[in-house]
């Protein structure tokens, strides 16, 4: 401490000399651990002598308590009013732990409410209170809650770096299992929002073990890493894994919150998204209105929640087949989420309408919609981005629809060159080498065809995936229409394969079209 003094006393006014090199000299101090009260050092600021203020920390923390009993039920808007009035209460008082811990909570209760620039000030007021106060646990909770904020926020990269603060801090404070877990979780979910989908898997397995050996098989922390797994195995096309995975985590929740809570319909919103790729309409559609009503009850219909349960419902409308009513909810949540600065929720609404409109024959007005997705997630995302390809794919598809093909070809070919590496989804691997492929036979290119169509067959590995094998029957429908030219009887067999499953998997717009084409061939 005297040391400190010191030094202290001499940079107060300190020339170029001493600038360049007071790292030194603070690498030379004597570390505090060597100190003879360095525990007291380290400890948290204790609650003042003064009776009178020692009662008003009392009753704040006593309404802090008040305040994570209503976030534990779902009132998130009663607790941020409540833990705002405690903020003012605590500024008052001036005990700098009792900061920390109310502004921490009420960010992490306004993250809930999507009220992010508030979030993020009450966080950054109470990481210096922790800092002030050295309340070394409350900064680490709040470092935790400040990765998830950037996250929320479709700021990945930032999220890492704080992720290396928690590393630092969750060491220091002896690297308890539960810190370490938070830190694996938090990390999966920054790495698959870069599209570092295998890196995700392995922070998220950490995550499950360390949860599990902590906690327990069914702690509520684990809803957190097996949903992060359920996301990884949907993007490989493992639908049967990431439904199991979605279901196990709805049960966790459902045991802890109960039937109404608004995490509740989160589980509900991805087990909608994931049946519906699956093809099990009617569970998929049970979810995703169950996931609306618990977020109009607790968040509002206007509610970023409440629109992506509906994004749910426009995808399971679309697949039943209607199409007006799928276009009016995807406008409607379009409205919702469209923001002055772009994200990628509002890509994927984007994406959703240009899909609705898409399926009904209004190509060029779904190329707009596609092409304005695309160049928010251009802008946003880290170049080479999972979703980015798929974009690039989907505008490419939507030329082709309109015959232009010219102009899709070096979309695919770039699209194509993003998805050799091991971190881009299979389904998109196949979809830019059919989208390709077709556009070399349009422009009558069919020996070119072939190797970008028979690789799609090769990479196609869920035959119990619907949307997979929708994929195969265009596969072969392509690859039947680049053989004729060559390989008459090749191209009869691929047609065959391509009208027989489209026929087992109901697909009558395919089957259709594959039976105009084999009739005049």
């Amino acid at each position: 401490r005297v040391e400190l003094r010191a030094l202290l006393d001499v940079l107060r006014a300190p020339d170029a000399t001493q600038v360049d090199q007071v790292s030194n000299a603070i690498g030379s101090l004597t570390p505090p651990s060597a100190c003879g009260d360095s525990e007291l050092l380290a400890a948290t600021e204790p609650v003042p002598d003064a009776p009178a203020m020692r009662a008003q920390v009392t009753e704040a923390r006593a309404g802090l308590a008040r305040v994570d009993a209503l976030a534990a039920s779902g009132k998130y808007k009663e607790a941020a009013d409540l833990g705002r009035e405690l903020s003012k209460q605590a500024a008052t008082i001036g005990y700098a732990p009792l900061i920390a811990e109310i502004d921490g909570t009420r960010g992490r209760i306004l993250i809930d409410l999507h009220q992010w620039d508030e979030a993020k000030a009450a966080l950054d007021n109470g990481q210096l209170a922790a800092e002030r106060g050295r309340h070394h646990y409350e900064r680490g909770n709040i470092v935790l809650a400040l990765i998830y904020l950037a996250m929320q926020r479709n700021d990945p990269e930032g999220a890492l770096v704080e992720l290396k603060k928690a590393d630092a801090i969750v060491t220091g404070l002896g690297g308890a299992t539960a810190n370490r877990a938070r830190i694996e979780d938090y990390r999966s979910q920054a790495l698959a929002s870069l599209g570092k989908i295998d890196e995700a898997k392995v922070a998220a397995e950490k995550a499950v073990a360390l949860y599990e050996e902590g906690e327990g098989k069914d702690t509520i922390s684990l809803s957190s890493p097996l949903t992060q797994l359920a996301y990884v195995a949907y993007q490989k096309g493992d639908l049967v894994t990431s439904v199991k995975l979605l279901d196990r985590t709805l049960q966790i929740q459902l045991r802890v919150f109960g039937t109404d809570h608004p995490r509740i319909g989160i589980a509900h919103t991805n087990l909608a998204f994931n049946l519906s790729a699956a093809d099990r309409l009617d569970e998929a559609q049970q979810h995703a209105e169950a996931a609306q009503t618990i977020y109009a009850a607790s968040l509002g219909e206007s509610s970023e929640p409440y629109a992506e349960a509906s994004r749910a419902l426009v995808g399971i409308l679309q697949r039943r087949g209607k199409l007006a009513e799928a276009e009016k909810l995807a406008r409607e949540v379009v409205a919702k989420l469209k923001e002055p600065k772009p994200t990628t929720r509002y890509a994927n609404a984007l994406d959703d309408l240009g899909a609705a409109v898409m399926a009904q024959h209004r190509a060029d007005e779904a190329l707009k919609l596609r092409q304005e997705a695309l160049a928010i997630r251009e802008q946003v995302l880290p170049p080479g981005h999972p979703s980015t390809v798929s974009s690039q794919i989907d505008v490419g598809d939507v030329l082709a629809e309109l015959g232009r093909c010219k102009e899709a070809l070096p979309i695919y070919e770039a699209a194509q060159k993003l998805t050799d590496g091991p971190e881009v989804p299979p389904y998109l691997a196949i979809a830019v080498r059919i989208g390709r492929g077709r556009c070399l036979v349009e422009t009558h290119h069919q020996a070119a065809a072939l190797q970008p169509l028979r690789e799609a067959l090769a990479r196609n590995e869920h035959p119990e995936v619907v949307d997979d094998r929708k994929l195969r029957v265009m596969t072969n429908f392509e690859l039947a229409q680049a053989l004729w030219p060559t390989d008459k009887a090749g191209s009869r067999a691929a047609a065959k394969a391509a009208q027989a499953e489209a026929s087992e998997i109901h697909a009558e717009d395919l089957g259709a079209a594959l039976a105009t084409w084999v009739a005049s061939h």
